[in-house]
């Protein structure tokens, strides 16, 4: 089984933070979570806009991890999602092309298959995919999400 080391950024509200754990309880156990941007194969950063000061600390963060990783000898695939993405696609993709996908919150249910398009890899069974929500909270608590 191959393991794949991601390295995850969660910005802005706990709502984003229950999608970070969704998406990596999509991939189940095929991932490995490490604390080194640089040592990451995939680099998953959820995005905020919810006012200004977060899509400035959204995009000051996507440009600090396209810049400490663009010389590595295998460098990370990037993947950027949130609500700044869904607000702002386009320009975002014109603006950082360094970002390898954005993915909108409607669309993150697409993860794991984006994962093994990319890196070849069976997560699952097509058409079975009940989320295991990895909780990256600690053992005492964790996040609901309601909206």
């Amino acid at each position: 089984m191959k393991y794949l080391k991601v390295y995850t950024i969660s910005l802005g509200c706990p709502k984003n933070l229950v999608d970070t754990e969704n998406m990596l309880g999509s991939l189940r156990k095929n991932y490995l979570p490490v604390s080194d941007p640089q040592k990451a194969e995939v680099i998953l950063i959820n995005t905020c806009a919810f006012i200004q000061e977060a899509v400035e600390e959204s995009i000051e963060t996507i440009l600090e991890i396209c810049e400490s990783t663009k010389n590595l000898p295998h460098r990370p695939y990037i993947i950027v999602t949130g609500c700044m993405v869904s607000r702002y696609k386009d320009q975002l993709y014109k603006e950082i092309p360094e970002v390898d996908i954005f993915l909108p919150i409607g669309r993150q249910n697409e993860f794991p298959e984006i994962i093994e398009r990319k890196f070849k890899i069976q997560i699952g069974e097509k058409g079975h995919s009940p989320l295991k929500r990895v909780i990256n909270t600690g053992k005492a608590y964790a996040y609901l999400k309601i909206s």
